[in-house]
C-alpha cells in the first residue's frame, strides 16, 4: 500500500491518494506527517482519493482503534474541517463508510463519503469537476 501526500497550500488542501492495500498503520502515519507538516493549517480540508485501492484490511475494531489514534493527533484541527472520501467501488465506499460513523462523533472533521468526484470536488470548495482537472489546475 502507498498512500501519497500532497499539500495544495494555495488551495488549503492536502491530497491522499491511495493506491494497492489500505492498511490502518500507514493511514496513520500519513495523518501524522500530515499534522506535523508546516504548511497545514488547522482549517485544512482533506481530499481522501481511494479510487486505487485493491483490498483493504480493516474490521470494526481496527477502525475504531484507527480513529481514536487520529482523535490524538488531530487536537489542532478546527471544527468542521472538510474531509471528502472519494471512493468509487463498493469495497472502498463500504470501508470508507464504516470509517465515517465511527469519526463522526470523534474527530473534528465534517465529513463526507462520494462515489463521484465532481460532488467530492464541491463537498471541500473546490471548482473543478473530477480529480485529474483539479491536479492540473492546483499545481
Amino acid at each position: 500500500m502507498s498512500i501519497e501526500l500532497t499539500l495544495y497550500p494555495r488551495r488549503n488542501l492536502a491530497y491522499l491518494r491511495f493506491a494497492g492495500i489500505a492498511t490502518p498503520s500507514e493511514y496513520i502515519s500519513v495523518v501524522e506527517r500530515l499534522q506535523g507538516a508546516g504548511e497545514v493549517h488547522p482549517g485544512t480540508a482533506i481530499l481522501a482519493d481511494l479510487s486505487r485501492v485493491e483490498d483493504m484490511v480493516l474490521d470494526f475494531l481496527q477502525t475504531l482503534s484507527m480513529v481514536g489514534v487520529e482523535s490524538r493527533l488531530c487536537s489542532r484541527v478546527l471544527p468542521g474541517t472538510r474531509y471528502a472520501c472519494y471512493a468509487p467501488d463498493d469495497l472502498a465506499y463500504g470501508a470508507s463508510r464504516m470509517y465515517h460513523q465511527i469519526a463522526d462523533n470523534a474527530l473534528p472533521y465534517q465529513m463526507d463519503v462520494f462515489r463521484l468526484e465532481g460532488p467530492a470536488l464541491e463537498y471541500i470548495e473546490q471548482p473543478e469537476r473530477t480529480i485529474a482537472e483539479f491536479l492540473r489546475a492546483a499545481r
